[in-house]
């Protein structure tokens, strides 16, 4: 549904490029994020202040088990095939186990993570949301609707639901722009504790700004992404009782099907008890083409898998430091400054850090035609990085002209950080307090701070770039700045 638009004042930010021009009050929505820029859109995830009515989830009911009976009946035609698919799946899981291999790769087929689905929603309780140990200042228990809002270079909004009390987690636009990936957190817990990891896919069509392809999947967590083709959608699984094992798998989006093929791999990091409200830092990256996965293997050395094809077991170093795929080349640049040959799986160039720079990279971005990476450490200055000789060109060392983890614009001219507030203030809003963060902006040629954006009273949550217009998100609205 369209959404009224509230005009304010407009601010003007003295010595920045960026002006505030309209508050965006949408009805029923609160705490944007996550928050992802594109090229004619910016999307961010909301969560709900108003609680569902009785008909309005026994109405998700329904909803949930159809996607459900779409999926088997559309990937084994007939619930009696796929229970017929799950008994050889069991026999064959049970061979591998007494030849002592691992079986896990077999319980991460389409019909395995479906069955997990089910019972819990037939069981007839609603999925809620138990938020993760890590993130205790993010609200959880009862969100009431959840949605992504899409939002125009000229300020027009567009709420587009996607359920109740699933957060958004995860969003990536397709490279051609016809599609928005969305990845919503299900989970649910059990009286005596038990966690039971569930994702809910949705793909939204642009052009008709609805929801067109959508699963229900039992262990599916943390990311979803396409590949830079477009042929493909992947996302990230969990063994059920095993964290620290996980899986890629990918959906085919010319015929919005699951794919057979599947990457398992081992993680240094378990996923936790749930889905991260927001990660930085990706567990993995498609390699130009989009037949390629790239990752960083444990050990301090990298990995480019195909996605067809036998991959043999390796452990990744998971989601905890920079991680950046060039555009055009088969290069990978790491946390420790070294920019990989992924093709030739061998170091390509080690980057020429200054006396007294040892901290690792926490976020990096390939720009100018991957002439240039820009990246930041963990002393929060931003660092131009040639490519083509190592050598670094460094930003203002002055506290408030740093960043921390950043996007780029579309058109490559700016880098936007959130960055603590002077004094550690903290912010609260109802039950939920923050740490009270303010966007920097950067010229990404120049490294020169250009703007501080401060939210008076408020904090900063997320932002986001469409075209020409800037987005940022607090916890009850989101505000468009224009250049």
């Amino acid at each position: 549904m369209k959404i009224l638009l509230l005009l304010l004042t407009v601010t003007v930010w003295a010595g920045g490029p960026w002006h505030r021009v309209k508050t965006l009050r949408l009805p029923g929505a609160f705490f944007f994020t996550p928050a992802l820029s594109g090229g004619n859109y910016a999307a961010f995830g909301y969560i709900s202040k108003a609680k569902p009515t009785p008909a309005e989830i026994e109405a998700e009911r329904k909803r949930i088990r159809s996607i459900i009976d779409g999926s088997i009946k559309r990937e084994y035609g007939s619930w009696e095939k796929y229970e017929e698919a799950m008994k050889k799946t069991g026999e064959k899981a049970a061979e591998k186990e007494r030849e002592e291999a691992s079986a896990w790769t077999q319980k991460l087929m389409p019909p395995s993570l479906v069955k997990e689905a089910v019972p819990l929603f037939l069981k007839g309780a609603l999925m809620w949301v138990m938020a993760h140990p890590e993130a205790q200042s993010e609200p959880f228990g009862n969100l009431g609707k959840t949605g992504v809002v899409l939002l125009g270079g000229e300020g027009e909004a567009t709420q587009v639901p996607i359920g109740i009390d699933q957060p958004v987690v995860s969003l990536d636009f397709s490279p051609d722009g016809r599609w928005l990936a969305v990845l919503s957190n299900m989970s649910s817990e059990e009286k005596n504790g038990k966690i039971h990891i569930v994702g809910h896919i949705s793909v939204i069509d642009l052009s008709r700004k609805k929801v067109a392809h959508e699963w229900v999947l039992a262990n599916v967590a943390d990311q979803v992404r396409f590949s830079p083709d477009g042929r493909r959608l992947a996302f990230l699984v969990v063994k059920p009782g095993a964290p620290y094992e996980k899986a890629l798998r990918f959906i085919d989006t010319a015929r919005w099907k699951i794919e057979k093929e599947t990457i398992p791999f081992t993680s240094v990091q378990h996923t936790g008890k749930g889905f991260r409200m927001k990660r930085h830092s990706p567990y993995f990256l498609f390699l130009p083409g989009g037949e390629s996965i790239a990752l960083l293997l444990k050990g301090n050395s990298i990995g480019c898998r195909p996605i067809k094809g036998n991959n043999p077991p390796f452990t990744v170093r998971g989601g905890g430091g920079a991680f950046a795929v060039a555009k055009a080349h088969p290069w990978l640049f790491d946390d420790n400054g070294r920019l990989w040959d992924c093709r030739r799986e061998r170091l390509h160039l080690k980057v020429r850090r200054p006396h007294g720079f040892m901290f690792n990279y926490t976020a990096a971005s390939f720009i100018e035609g991957d002439r240039t990476v820009l990246a930041v450490d963990h002393t929060r200055r931003l660092q131009r990085i040639d490519t083509r000789s190592g050598r670094i060109q460094t930003g203002d060392a002055r506290s408030r002209h740093k960043g921390g983890p950043f996007f780029v614009s579309p058109d490559e001219r700016y880098a936007f950080a959130l960055y603590p507030a002077k004094g550690n203030e903290i912010v609260h809003y109802g039950p939920l307090r923050r740490r009270k963060m303010d966007l920097n902006i950067f010229d990404a040629r120049t490294l020169r701070l250009l703007q501080t954006i401060d939210l008076p009273g408020s904090t900063v949550i997320d932002a986001a770039v469409a075209g020409e217009s800037l987005f940022v998100g607090d916890f009850e609205a989101l505000y468009l700045y224009r250049r």
